[in-house]
C-alpha cells in the first residue's frame, strides 16, 4: 500500500491520513482477531506523520507509536509478540456434508465423501506468527 505525503498539509490530508490509519489498524484486527499493538513511523515522511498525530493529540497509546530514522518512508502496523494461529484440516469441514444428518440411503456421491472422510484424518495446524502491515509513504508533487 502507498499514501502520497504533500509538503503542504491541511486538515482534509489529516482526516484523510487520519482514516487510512484507522483503516489499516482495524484490517489487521479483523484479519487476527486482535488489535495490533507497535505502530511505528519511519524515516522522514514517517517523522511528518507522526508529528501530525502528536500535534493532533490522537490518543494512539494502546498502538506504542514511535518514530524510527531511516532513509526509507514508511509506517509499519504490527504485533509486538508473535500470535498462534490455528488452522482445522479434515475432509468434510466446510464441506456440505459437515455436521448434517443424512436420512434415507446415501448415493454414490455422499458414500464416497463419507469413506474419504473416514479415511483422511482430522488434525490441527497450529503456527506462530507476526502479521503486519506496510504504508510506503511517498512525497506527492
Amino acid at each position: 500500500m502507498q499514501f502520497q505525503v504533500p509538503i503542504n498539509k491541511d486538515k482534509t490530508f489529516e482526516i484523510n491520513f487520519f482514516n487510512l490509519l484507522a483503516e489499516s489498524l482495524q484490517t489487521l484486527a479483523i484479519e487476527n482477531n486482535k488489535w495490533p499493538d507497535k505502530l511505528t513511523f519511519i524515516g522522514p515522511l514517517g517523522k511528518e506523520l507522526y508529528d501530525i498525530h502528536i500535534k493532533n493529540d490522537w490518543d494512539l497509546s494502546k498502538f506504542n507509536p514511535i518514530h524510527l530514522q531511516s532513509a526509507a518512508s514508511k509506517i509499519r502496523i504490527e504485533y509486538k509478540e508473535p500470535i498462534t494461529i490455528k488452522q482445522e484440516r479434515g475432509a468434510l469441514k466446510g464441506d456440505t456434508l459437515h455436521d448434517k444428518i443424512i436420512n434415507g440411503i446415501p448415493g454414490p456421491e455422499t458414500v464416497s465423501k463419507i469413506i474419504n472422510y473416514a479415511a483422511t484424518p482430522q488434525y490441527t495446524i497450529e503456527k506462530q506468527e507476526r502479521p503486519y502491515l506496510e504504508i510506503h509513504l511517498k512525497r506527492a508533487t
